[in-house]
């Protein structure tokens, strides 16, 4: 009587045991049907954002002509990317590169700025990208938002021939730099060379000097006056 007893019970564990294991690889299946359902969901809503900033950007090139600065680079007949020169204030600048942040997917290739007195002139390219779920904002400007002197620079040498050029070492960079361009270590324009000196120009209107004896930014003697 006892031995049935116990069998009983141990068939009853067995089967609440068998019934838990089908519980368990049903509730896995389920789990697993909704994360392939979601996973798949996310896929087409991927598919269909790209789809539609893909004709976002395709009516964006169609009125790349309309805009006289810009040169529209082709490669077998397929566009590209843009080169854009021209010469604006630093708030047109700023306007039109959100503008075009806005419009296009862009890679630069090159950017190159001069300052002209009270204006920038710039020379940029870009090359179209793949649109993408995120596009981050980029600042191509030539300052960013908060401009500053970095507190020691070096002079190497100044040569002056047909065209003055300072040979700089700032924050462990060392280049070439002629008169009137723009070096971004510096957030300032080189306005003046020297033999033994040269002079920046920050977009404040700032102005420092560096001297082929002295590593320090020093205020320009001008500024002062």
């Amino acid at each position: 009587m006892k031995l049935k007893l116990r069998q009983k019970i141990l068939s009853l564990r067995t089967l609440q045991g068998i019934l838990l294991l089908e519980v368990l690889i049903i509730g896995w299946g389920l789990h697993t049907l909704f994360a392939l359902k979601t996973e798949r969901q996310q896929d087409v809503n991927t598919h269909m954002y790209a789809f539609e900033q893909w004709q976002k950007l395709e009516a964006a090139l169609s009125h790349l002509s309309d805009m006289p600065m810009v040169n529209v680079l082709r490669e077998k007949g397929r566009i590209t990317g843009m080169h854009m020169q021209d010469t604006k204030s630093l708030a047109e600048w700023r306007q039109l590169l959100i503008s075009l942040q806005h419009d296009y997917w862009l890679h630069p290739v090159h950017v190159l700025w001069q300052r002209r007195g009270t204006q920038w002139q710039g020379d940029l390219t870009w090359h179209f990208t793949k649109p993408a779920t995120l596009k981050p904002e980029r600042n191509w400007l030539p300052v960013p938002e908060q401009s500053s002197w970095p507190s020691a620079g070096e002079l190497l040498t100044t040569v002056r021939h047909k065209q003055a050029a300072a040979l700089l070492n700032v924050d462990g960079e060392e280049g070439w730099y002629l008169q009137g361009h723009w070096l971004p270590s510096l957030h300032a324009t080189l306005t003046h060379i020297d033999q033994d000196s040269i002079t920046f120009a920050n977009v404040q209107g700032e102005q420092r000097q560096l001297h082929l004896d002295n590593r320090w930014l020093e205020p320009s003697q001008q500024e002062g006056h």
